[in-house]
């Protein structure tokens, strides 16, 4: 199913981070250079009645849902380079000045033309 026209009018700007930092034994810690790329993603807050849903206790309202279109694209913020580009687990988003970790990634494209993804607000203490 094509649900690309309703995906794509919510899309909005957000900074995908891979690599760089990773979460261990509860703290980040840096394992090396990240890249660093500005893509259009669909972002959504979980709603409390979405959190039965998932993993009991573990997300919150300030989460997020993820919506990705099957042929999105980012552009590398160092090098302009465009690329195909589908967040994966472990990846940071930045939305609103906020840090998301991308998380539960769900392939939906054997259904339609989306990858849908939930998203932890990253909170450093």
């Amino acid at each position: 199913m094509d649900f690309s026209g309703f995906i794509r009018d919510y899309l909005t700007p957000v900074t995908l981070k891979r690599g760089g930092k990773k979460f261990v034994n509860g703290e980040y810690v840096d394992d090396g250079d990240a890249d660093e790329y500005t893509t259009d993603i669909a972002v959504i807050h979980l709603t409390p009645e979405e959190l039965n849903e998932y993993d009991g206790g573990f997300y919150t309202i300030q989460d997020l849902k993820l919506f990705v279109p099957e042929d999105n694209t980012g552009a590398n913020t160092e090098t302009d380079e465009e690329i195909s580009l589908i967040p994966k687990e472990g990846d940071i988003i930045r939305f609103q000045n906020n840090d998301f970790e991308v998380q539960n990634p769900q392939n939906n494209t054997h259904l339609s033309d989306f990858h849908k993804f939930l998203a932890k607000k990253v909170v450093v203490k």
